[in-house]
Parts: structure tokens; sequence; C-alpha cells
């Protein structure tokens, strides 16, 4: 364990070594004041080192265009999404940007097929969110940085 002021006591990940992350770190950049949104299978909301940095699905965080479901969610055997957002915010030792805060937008469904109108939608969500609805655009609320592997 080492301990970090900025982010608390962690056991750092081999790549983050090669990444040079706790350098960065040691300069006091964590990913505060920065939002990634994520385009993958849905995320786990819930998640020991995700729910703390989720923005809120009042804050549009999260779009859903299969269900249009009210809250960040994955299909239960898939957690490609949360482990890719948890690999760029995840708190307790798990993400690069620990401090950063994170949105979502679910394209692929649960026989893990992508579905071209359901990128397109997330992709206008990460530009110009919207409520969990797809309604009342807000296009101040975009993220910084958006992720999909």
């Amino acid at each position: 364990m080492r301990n970090k002021t900025s982010i608390g006591p962690i056991a750092l990940w081999p790549y983050f070594e090669k990444m040079g992350v706790e350098g960065v770190w040691e300069l006091g950049i964590v990913g505060k004041g920065v939002l990634v949104g994520v385009i993958d299978t849905g995320v786990r909301g819930t998640h020991d080192a995700l729910r703390e940095n989720y923005i809120g699905t009042k804050n549009y965080g999260w779009f859903d265009p299969e269900n249009l479901s009210k809250y960040p969610m994955a299909h239960r055997f898939q957690t490609h999404g949360t482990n890719s957002i948890g690999a760029v915010v995840g708190n307790n030792g798990l993400g690069v940007a620990p401090a950063a805060k994170w949105m979502a937008c679910k394209a692929v469904d649960k026989d893990h097929m992508w579905h071209e109108d359901w990128v397109v939608a997330c992709l206008q969500f990460m530009l110009c969110p919207t409520d969990y609805q797809g309604n009342n655009k807000n296009c101040s609320k975009a993220p910084h940085v958006i992720t999909n592997s």
C-alpha cells in the first residue's frame, strides 16, 4: 500500500507505473472538475468504486435508448462498461482519474450486439445530453471526454 494524500491509501495497478499515473497524481492531477462520458454496455451505477462519482440522473448522467431506464444499469452478465469507466474514474485505487465524475449511455443489448441507432443516440446524448427519457436537451451538461472501447 502507498499513501497518496490526494486520493487516500491505494495499491497501484501494474499498468499505472507504465502510464506514469503516480507522477501525475503527485502533481495533484486526479481528474477533479472533469466529466467523462462512456458509451458501452451500460454501467452498474451502484458499484462501490463508481457510485460516488456518478453525476446523477437529475444531472443528465444516464441514457438508455433501449429501455429509457431511469438509473444506470448494465445487463446482468455484461460488465464491460462498468470496467471501462472504472479504469478511468473508479475510486479506491481503480481508476487513473479518481476525482473525475462520470455519465454513461448504453449502446449494447443483452446479447452483446451493438445497434447503430443506439450508438447514434448515445453520441447525440454525449454531445448534448438529455434527461433519461431523451427530452429536455442541455448541451452545457456535455462531458469533457467521451470514451468507448
